[in-house]
């Protein structure tokens, strides 16, 4: 009879130790997610930054009529693709030669201003974010007056910080 009272008072201890582990190891694993959470939130936060500082610098060379400042919106590979109304061109030093033969750039001369809004942005990975995008671009006067549209943009960080791999602009 005391064996059995031991018994059951050793079983009642180790059936709280366990709860109590079990409790342990759950807040722990719930802090860990949380932490890991914010440690994305501010990764996201980061990238977001650094991509409306790249649109910022291309909408400063865009005015400028810089076509060197403009791809450095780009990552300069032959895989690179920019989706137009008239049909896909794919490759950096393609998407050049359209910006200054549709567009003038690099021709050393104004172009107007051009802006981005930002209305999605998404982290899909550390090194891959998607940007969907309202822009106005009015041109010089005399030139055209006002366009606007829609972009979406996947970009890719890379040694040089985060460049454009494809754009469908619209």
């Amino acid at each position: 009879m005391i064996m059995d009272t031991k018994a059951a008072v050793l079983s009642a201890m180790l059936t709280h130790r366990l709860r109590v582990a079990s409790l342990l190891l759950v807040a722990a694993l719930w802090a860990l997610n949380a932490t890991a959470s914010h440690a994305g939130a501010g990764r996201e936060a980061e990238a977001q930054t650094e991509i409306r500082q790249l649109l910022d610098a291309v909408e400063a060379a865009w005015k400028d009529g810089s076509l060197d400042g403009f791809m450095t919106l780009y990552h300069n590979s032959p895989d690179t693709t920019y989706v137009t109304p008239g049909g896909l061109v794919r490759g950096y030093d393609a998407i050049r030669t359209m910006l200054h033969d549709d567009f003038g750039l690099g021709k050393g001369e104004a172009k107007g201003w051009m802006k981005f809004n930002i209305l999605d942005f998404r982290l899909l990975r550390r090194d891959l974010a998607y940007v969907a995008t309202s822009y106005t671009l009015v041109l010089p006067s005399g030139s055209g007056g006002e366009m606007r549209g829609h972009a979406s943009l996947i970009l890719k960080k890379t040694k040089d910080g985060w460049k454009t791999i494809a754009d469908h602009a619209g």
